[in-house]
């Protein structure tokens, strides 16, 4: 714990996802015990069962806990923080941004209303970072509505290609969709449309060594933290979520994350982010951003990288830690998605018991906060 903390709440908004309980142990374990915003259909909320979260409120939608937030909260003395987990809560909040920014510490670019929005949409990024020269797969966006919305993809793009929503908020990276050929790309937008999706991007297939997940803060106008780490496995195989990581703490890994996040900086965005590069050869490929807290938040806790709880102390000037590269290349594991890759095939059971026991991070298990392990499964069959 890094002193006496200052009084401001802070409220975390977002599902019922282990990503807002390494944000509470974050907090928790610096001596400041958060508040919990649960967006869900179930009555119960295994990540609130944390001894880290003070009290908890459950909405079905974003706009009804938002709402709660300003009836209850807008008269605090010390002015509290809002920080969303789930790009649902971030866009939510960025699209009504002029109610909270004056009563509430929120993430935001420059403090304009709907610019957060604006950019989680990738073809939006894509042309953001061309505008920046950052090198990203060559994307272009097709209205799934259109009968004819593939005509010349095939002048534009080789196969195999990759299909994805076009915006985070509204789509699942289950949804992402390799294509090796015209039939299965054209199959895949059908399936697309049938699902309600509107607008989605085609981009090209990179052939990649790994990918790379970076996670941080942004304060003051100065990028506060880097914490990057190697994907190893993730579930589902292909498309699904990193689930067995390993932090990189190489000069290579860190330099080439300071000159995306540096641009974000020249916008002005101010807020923890989480950000998606591929290693292709010697040169770095960015994917995606997500301007919103990272759900591999906990693969930072047991090297003390508290990077949630420095940002907090540098928006209001207090004594923060010192963590703003990673020292320790240790593993991590989602232990509880990460499981099935065995009966995936992906690995075997005595490597990712080896695995499991080389890891120093796991998304549910942590003796010193025990309850949600347990309560994630009961909640599973209880509602």
């Amino acid at each position: 714990m890094q002193g006496i903390n200052p009084p401001n709440k802070v409220f975390i908004i977002g599902g019922d996802h282990h990503n807002g309980l390494g944000l509470a142990r974050i907090f928790g374990l610096n001596g400041i015990k958060v508040h919990a915003i649960v967006i869900s259909e179930k009555k119960r909320s295994w990540m609130a069962s944390s001894k880290y979260v003070a009290s908890k409120a459950i909405f079905k939608t974003e706009k009804e806990a938002f709402d709660y937030l300003l009836k209850n909260f807008s008269n605090e003395t010390d002015k509290p923080f809002i920080i969303p987990y789930s790009d649902g809560a971030a866009m939510e909040l960025d699209l009504r941004l002029n109610q909270f920014k004056d009563i509430f510490y929120v993430p935001s670019i420059n403090g304009e209303q709907g610019r957060i929005a604006a950019l989680m949409n990738k073809d939006a990024q894509y042309k953001w970072a061309c505008e920046h020269g950052i090198k990203m797969a060559r994307s272009a966006v097709i209205d799934c509505s259109f009968d004819d919305c593939l005509k010349n993809i095939c002048e534009k793009f080789n196969f195999p290609c990759i299909l994805k929503p076009n915006n985070s908020a509204n789509g699942s990276k289950l949804d992402i969709v390799v294509c090796d050929n015209y039939a299965s790309l054209k199959t895949a937008v059908e399936k697309y449309k049938s699902n309600g999706y509107r607008f989605a991007i085609v981009q090209e297939y990179l052939s990649i060594d790994y990918e790379i997940d970076v996670l941080g803060g942004i304060a003051n106008g100065r990028i506060s933290s880097i914490f990057p780490h190697k994907i190893i496995r993730r579930w589902p195989k292909g498309t699904g979520t990193s689930s067995f990581t390993q932090v990189l703490v190489d000069e290579n890994s860190i330099f080439n994350s300071k000159k995306i996040l540096s641009n974000l900086v020249e916008d002005g965005f101010n807020g923890l982010y989480d950000m998606e590069l591929f290693k292709v050869g010697n040169e770095y490929y960015l994917n995606e951003i997500n301007f919103r807290n990272s759900g591999s938040c906990f693969r930072t806790i047991k090297q003390k990288f508290y990077y949630a709880y420095k940002w907090f102390c540098e928006t209001v000037k207090c004594e923060s830690p010192e963590c703003t590269v990673p020292q320790d290349d240790c593993f991590s594991m989602t232990e509880y998605t990460d499981v099935r890759n065995i009966f995936g095939k992906s690995v075997s059971l005595w490597e990712w018991c080896c695995d499991f026991f080389k890891a120093r991070n796991y998304s549910l298990l942590m003796i010193e906060d025990i309850k949600p392990f347990f309560m994630k499964f009961l909640t599973k069959f209880v509602g």
